[in-house]
């Protein structure tokens, strides 16, 4: 029997050619442009320089793909979504300059992760990132009260490399790069009062060969995958909107012509397939076999077979597997930060060594650089040295896995209780005492192996209060003495 068609769950029959339209191996995709007016057109004058994609599209491209939404988002929390630490970077660090760097961090409103997420989805998605430094009473050297985000698909690059663009509708505001050693205005200009002075920006790039100025996101290699996947869609959308979903598959034996009448009322073979395969909802069957008398006196047999659901998949591709895989390849994630449960290869130990994979070679090396970028704007706006920016690791890991390893290294005379309280203590309210010999000590197998130090410690304690109680009583008898005095002279 050769298959002419399918019948679908509203009865109608839909044969071959139109099929064809539909079904993903046959059809070409339209790839006419589907370009987002730049709304720099006209505007690349004062050396302003064109990106290579339209930074308006690529930022659109989020709404195109769930994966690749939740793919940039999940990089850009992991990296920035873990909150800080301020460390010291020598030995006995300056306390004042710490406490001036968390009061400048504390006045980023909504707060500098946040501020740094929305960065880093810009950069994940149009592969360019731009942070704005806003210094106290934008005085040339002020120091810096202010840290936020600039869009990046509003942003234009200078050829100097050293100051770029903003338009949004007819405004046009410049920048100039952190610490350039030249003013500027927000006009491009000479500023002639501190109120007209541009603020400052450090970027954050994808670096491609391609390209001297914008960066390029990762992603871009599989963007045609994402625009097919509309496109696709669409298709597969007008089907079902006209035909219904896909139900059984027609096959035919004997000499046919769907055209040609099997009665004097001049119905087709077409209309009596609908009318029995209706017939045949109401009374479903594995199989329905029909034999019709044919115009040239021969009888033509029809088989009506019901569709499966991998049937439905994989023989009409209507649902076509979604282009998950490819896409997340592109951004280096793995499914399960996704939410996204896998069997097989990428359970038990795989899924640590792809935890792992995705830790070093994405989260990681992103927290870098933009703790390079802040760490910049601690030395160079506010000349301080001692202390740095850093990220708190990701965690990625189960805290029991954690606790249990930490557990071992103190059960060994590894660390000390402190440094426990310290790395674990947060998550359930527990600070750590730096007073505490005790808790400054190490321990093997619960004996303390500092026992001399805590000791001395203890001992050093005693003498202070004995100090303080030989203090007390001399003060009692000097009081003693001048209240008797008092007491004579009256």
């Amino acid at each position: 029997m050769k298959q002419i068609g399918i019948l679908t769950s509203r009865g109608k029959f839909v044969d071959n050619e139109i099929m064809n339209k539909y079904l993903l191996k046959e059809r070409k995709i339209d790839e006419k442009s589907k370009q987002i007016k730049d709304p720099f057109a006209g505007k690349y004058t004062d050396g302003l320089v064109v990106p290579p994609y339209n930074l308006l599209e690529l930022a659109n491209t989020l709404s195109f793909n769930p994966y690749h939404f939740r793919a940039v988002v999940t990089v850009a929390g992991d990296v920035a979504g873990t909150g800080y630490v301020l460390k010291p970077t020598v030995d006995e660090p300056n306390e004042e300059n710490k406490k001036e760097l968390i009061a400048f961090f504390d006045k980023i409103k909504p707060s500098v992760n946040e501020i740094v997420r929305r960065m880093l989805v810009d950069y994940k998605t149009t592969g360019n990132g731009y942070l704005e430094i806003i210094r106290e009473g934008y005085a040339l050297n002020g120091k810096p009260v202010g840290l936020d985000h600039i869009p990046s698909h509003t942003v234009r690059e200078h050829v100097s490399g050293e100051k770029i663009c903003q338009i949004r509708g007819d405004q046009k505001i410049w920048f100039k790069l952190f610490n350039a050693p030249f003013d500027l205005s927000v006009h491009n200009t000479e500023p002639k009062t501190n109120e007209e002075r541009a603020t400052e920006y450090l970027s954050l790039k994808e670096y491609h060969p391609s390209d001297d100025f914008y960066g390029i996101p990762q992603y871009i290699s599989v963007i045609r995958t994402m625009y097919g996947d509309i496109a696709r869609n669409e298709y597969n959308l007008s089907f079902f909107k006209n035909y219904g979903m896909p139900a059984a598959i027609v096959s035919v034996a004997g000499n046919f012509n769907p055209a040609q009448p099997i009665d004097l009322e001049g119905h087709t073979i077409v209309d009596y397939l609908e009318d029995q395969f209706r017939q045949f909802q109401e009374n479903p069957h594995s199989t329905m076999l029909l034999t019709i008398p044919s115009a040239g006196g021969g009888e033509v047999k029809v088989e009506v077979t019901p569709i499966g659901t991998e049937q439905k998949d994989s023989s009409f591709q209507m649902y076509r597997k979604d282009n998950r895989d490819e896409i997340l390849a592109a951004h280096g994630v793995p499914p399960y930060r996704l939410g996204i449960a896998e069997t097989g290869s990428l359970g038990g130990s795989t899924a640590e060594e792809s935890t792992e994979i995705y830790k070093r070679s994405i989260i990681e090396p992103l927290q870098q650089l933009v703790e390079a970028m802040i760490n910049r704007i601690i030395r160079e706006g506010f000349g301080i040295t001692d202390w740095e920016f850093r990220f708190n690791d990701i965690d990625l890991e189960d805290m029991a896995k954690d606790l249990e390893f930490a557990d071992a290294l103190f059960q060994k005379g590894a660390i000390t209780p402190n440094e426990l309280i310290r790395n674990f203590g947060k998550k359930f309210g527990i600070e750590p005492d730096p007073d505490n010999p005790y808790l400054n000590s190490h321990y093997i197998n619960g004996t303390p192996i500092d026992l001399e130090y805590i000791i001395e410690k203890m001992e050093k304690e005693k003498d202070q209060e004995m100090d303080l109680e030989q203090a007390e009583s001399l003060l009692n008898k000097i009081k003693s003495v001048m209240f008797k005095s008092v007491i004579k002279n009256e």
